[in-house]
C-alpha cells in the first residue's frame, strides 16, 4: 500500500543529501556514552547565554560536542531516523543505515537541557505511531530516508524570547527566528522583519537533524515574503496557478499530485503502475523489473533516469537534445 508520508523522491534526496553534508561539518558523538559534563541547565539567552555560545563557537558547532543524551531526545531521534531505517533495511535485505540518530540525539539534548525547547512525551509518541503508520509494507521504499510525517512536525517549543541568543529557530518562541545563525554561529531570536528589510536563508543544524522543514512558515524571516533574489522582504508574489489534471504540460509543469504525461497532467502512478522516472511515483521509486519493464515500487538503489536527456523532456521537462547536438558537444 502507499505511504501515507507526502513526499517526492527528488525532494527526499535532496533534503538528505543536504542533511548529510552538515553532518560531515560536525564532530560525531556516540548516543550511548555519557559525557563527563553536561551543560548548565540555564536558558541559552542573556549574559550567560552569550559567554557559552562563543565557547561553542570555538568547538567548531554551536552545540557542545559532548552532551549527556536526554531520554526524550534518544525517544524523538530513534523515532526519526532509526526506525525508517530498520524499515528500509528490512525490505531491501541490508544492514540498516542510521548516519544522523547521534548528532540528532547531540543537538536535540543540548537543546533541552538548556531549556531553549521544550516537548511533551505524548507528542513524541504520536509522532512515532505516525512513522509506523508511515512506513507499513515496502512500497514506499526509495534510496534515500522518507521525510518525517505531519505528526512529527512543530515538536519542538522554544523558549527563548526575543533579543535571545539562540542556535536554532526552533530555540525562539512564537514567530521568531534565529537572526544571523549559522552553523559556526549563534543568532539573535527575532521578530520577521518588515517590508524592505533584509532577509536570508540560514544553516539550522537542529531543524535539519530533527527533520523540521516548516521554518519559513513557523519562524518566517518576512511578516510578507523573503525574496531569495534580493534576499529583501518583499510583498507576497503572485501564484501562478500550475496546470490540473487533463491540462496540457508541454511547456511547464503540473500541480501537486500530478506529472506530465505525454503532454497532459495526470495523477501520479502507484506503485505496480507504469513509470518513466521516480518523479512519476506516488510512492516509492520506479525501478525495473526483471522483464525490463519499469513501476513504481520499491526501489533499494539509485537511478539518474530524470537527468538522462532522453527522458528528461517527460520527467523533468526539459529539452531533449537530438543525437546531432549531443555529438557537436
Amino acid at each position: 500500500m502507499p505511504s501515507t508520508t507526502q513526499r517526492t523522491p527528488a525532494t527526499s534526496l535532496l533534503f538528505v543529501t543536504a542533511s548529510l553534508m552538515l553532518a560531515l561539518s560536525c564532530r560525531s558523538v556516540d548516543s550511548s556514552k555519557t559525557a563527563s559534563t553536561s551543560l548548565p541547565q540555564e536558558p541559552i539567552g542573556g549574559d550567560a547565554g552569550a559567554a557559552r555560545s562563543s565557547a561553542q563557537d570555538g568547538l567548531g558547532s554551536v552545540y557542545p560536542a559532548t552532551v549527556t543524551p536526554h531520554p526524550v531526545a534518544m525517544e524523538l531521534c530513534d523515532a526519526l531516523h532509526v526506525l525508517p531505517a530498520a524499515r528500509m533495511a528490512a525490505c531491501c535485505g541490508n544492514k540498516p543505515q542510521s548516519s544522523l540518530v547521534d548528532q540528532c540525539v547531540r543537538v536535540v539534548s543540548a537543546s533541552l537541557q538548556s531549556r531553549s525547547v521544550e516537548v511533551d512525551g505524548a507528542s513524541v509518541a504520536a509522532c512515532r505511531a505516525e512513522m509506523e503508520k508511515s512506513l507499513a509494507g515496502c512500497d514506499w521504499v526509495t534510496p534515500s530516508l522518507p521525510l518525517a510525517p505531519p505528526a512529527c512536525q512543530r515538536l519542538l517549543r522554544g523558549q527563548l524570547a526575543a533579543g535571545a541568543v539562540c542556535r536554532s529557530s526552533l530555540e525562539c518562541a512564537g514567530d521568531l527566528h534565529c537572526d544571523g545563525l549559522g552553523a559556526t554561529k549563534t543568532g539573535i531570536c527575532s521578530p520577521p522583519a518588515r517590508l524592505g528589510q533584509g532577509c536570508g536563508s540560514h544553516v539550522d543544524v537542529l531543524a535539519t537533524y530533527a527533520l523540521q522543514r516548516d521554518l519559513e512558515t513557523a519562524h518566517p524571516f518576512c511578516a510578507d515574503h523573503c525574496s531569495l533574489a534580493t534576499h529583501k522582504c518583499e510583498p507576497v508574489p503572485e501564484v501562478v496557478a500550475l496546470p490540473r489534471a487533463g491540462e496540457g504540460c508541454a511547456r511547464t509543469g503540473c500541480g501537486a499530485g500530478l506529472r506530465c504525461r505525454e503532454g497532459v497532467c495526470a495523477r501520479l502512478a502507484q506503485p505496480g503502475e507504469m513509470c518513466a522516472t521516480d518523479l512519476d511515483c506516488a510512492a516509492g521509486g520506479c525501478a525495473r523489473g526483471t522483464d525490463g519493464q519499469k513501476m513504481c515500487g520499491t526501489k533499494c538503489t539509485p537511478s539518474f533516469d530524470a537527468l538522462d536527456a532522453r527522458t528528461a523532456g517527460a520527467g523533468m521537462h526539459l529539452p531533449a537534445r537530438s543525437g546531432s547536438d549531443v555529438a557537436r558537444r
